[in-house]
Parts: structure tokens; sequence; C-alpha cells
């Protein structure tokens, strides 16, 4: 399924992360490999804490030099 459109959901934030060593923080701190998304794929991923203990569940979009995480 290939979909090019986003809709922004009340409940949720956005944030956007950008520059130069972006790519690297992301890949040191979610659960998944962010060399997977690229501007048609995005991925779903969470945050965990230093024990390994869930924290949050996001997607990661990029866009253009960043990301977005809603």
């Amino acid at each position: 399924m290939n979909i090019n459109s986003a809709c922004i959901l009340e409940d949720r934030g956005i944030l956007f992360i950008d520059g130069v060593d972006a790519k690297d923080f992301l890949q040191n701190i979610i659960t998944n490999d962010i060399n997977k998304v690229s501007d048609h794929n995005s991925c779903f991923a969470s945050l965990l804490n230093p024990q390994g203990k869930f924290l949050f569940e996001f997607l990661v979009i990029q866009h253009k030099k960043g990301y977005f995480i809603d």
C-alpha cells in the first residue's frame, strides 16, 4: 500500500528532528532501524528507558533533511 498523505490527530503531538546528527541520534534511542525510513517509507518505533521499559510509541517520517515524530 502506498499512501502519500498525512493526518493530524488532535490527541498527539509532532516533533521535528533535524541536523547533521539527527539520523545517528534517532538510531541510538529508538527501537527500530532508522535506515528503513525514506521519503516513501515510515517506521513505527518506541522509546525505552535505560532499564528497557516502554515509555512512548510513535511513527517516524522522513521529510527533506529531518524526521517527523508523531
